[in-house]
């Protein structure tokens, strides 16, 4: 089976504003070819014939970097869970890979699913809060490929689109923050509820049907008709600055209130983290979590938030079979995950 062409994900080295909370920015947008039923409609041989004018296009298109094309039904099922693990393609993109691809720059800043729920998904990764940098650059991208293909455009709906939540812009912006304070004194629920009279969903660490993990949770826009993507943009933005303050104020009311235990939670997390032998996944996130707040909190020696993020990557399951070559065992990937955290940890 051909190999996925992964490589160093740029939104992982933690180099964008507010990087310490904030562990990235993205942006996607969703659109339809004219004359094609949607993709959950439209046959293998129509799904085919759309992602060869989609990477006809890319190829077309001067303006942009080169991407490359991946034919998602020539990947192993492993590869394939490695680009979800990668945020460059959702769980649903990969159930049926017939006549599905991903179009990708070499550093996944920009990528676009080809006929997972719409035919295109574009999208932009940027490292920590960087929503307007990261939408002048899809906005780009969408006017190249619209020069090429015809789009599904309605005067009164806008962009014509699968989900009815889609409708309008298309646009759904959204960033991944660590809040460990905030889940610490049970603010969350409250959080989460305000947010959402306000437009807002939180989500999990992979979005839509997932659960928080590791402290991690996902701020978006729930709605893309009506505002501008400018507005979508500048909201979503504006509510994670909002958040960030109130993480910030919790994390000192937790060092004023509750040093030692958090400085005993902290240690221990490290300490198992660089000792440990056997390690699951919910484990290493948990620890992962503590750490990463013991090192902003300069409680824990300094460890580059650039390292933290990859270790988070490379510790998913998938990951560590494609990269270490551990069999499919779950024991055996809880040994390859132990002796990888020793490694990048012993600094």
């Amino acid at each position: 089976m051909p190999e996925s062409n992964h490589l160093p994900l740029g939104w992982l080295k933690g180099d964008g504003p507010e990087a310490l909370l904030v562990l990235s920015s993205r942006l996607r947008i969703a659109r339809n070819l004219e004359g094609y039923a949607f993709p959950h409609r439209a046959s293998e041989v129509a799904r085919k014939e759309i992602r060869g004018k989609v990477a006809e296009a890319g190829k077309q298109e001067r303006s942009l970097k080169p991407m490359e094309l991946i034919e998602l039904e020539k990947l192993s099922l492993l590869d394939r869970q490695v680009l979800v693990e990668d945020y460059l393609v959702s769980p649903h993109h990969i159930q049926d890979p017939s006549g599905r691809g991903l179009l990708e720059q070499p550093d996944g800043t920009v990528s676009i699913m080809i006929n997972e729920e719409d035919h295109l998904r574009l999208q932009c990764f940027l490292s920590g809060l960087d929503l307007e940098k990261g939408w002048s650059i899809l906005n780009a991208v969408d006017d190249a490929f619209e020069s090429h293909l015809p789009y599904a455009f309605h005067e009164q709906w806008g962009y014509l689109v699968a989900c009815p939540t889609n409708l309008g812009t298309g646009l759904r912006a959204s960033t991944l923050l660590h809040l460990p304070a905030l889940t610490f004194l049970q603010a969350m629920p409250s959080l989460i509820h305000s947010l959402n009279q306000l437009g807002i969903v939180v989500r999990g660490f992979y979005g839509e049907g997932t659960v928080s993990q590791g402290h991690f949770y996902q701020v978006s826009n729930a709605l893309s008709l009506g505002p501008t993507e400018e507005d979508i943009v500048s909201r979503v933005s504006s509510v994670t600055r909002q958040v960030i303050t109130q993480e910030l104020q919790a994390r000192d009311r937790l060092v004023k209130e509750q040093r030692p235990l958090i400085e005993d939670r902290t240690w221990r997390a490290f300490a198992i983290l660089k000792s440990a032998h056997i390690i699951n996944s919910f484990e290493a996130m948990e620890h992962l979590s503590l750490t990463r707040l013991g090192v902003q909190l300069g409680i824990l020696p300094p460890v580059p938030v650039g390292l933290l993020n990859e270790v988070i990557l490379m510790t998913r399951p998938a990951n560590l079979q494609k990269h270490f070559g551990v069999e499919p065992d779950p024991g055996k990937r809880d040994i390859a995950r132990a002796n990888y955290l020793r490694n990048a940890l012993a600094i």
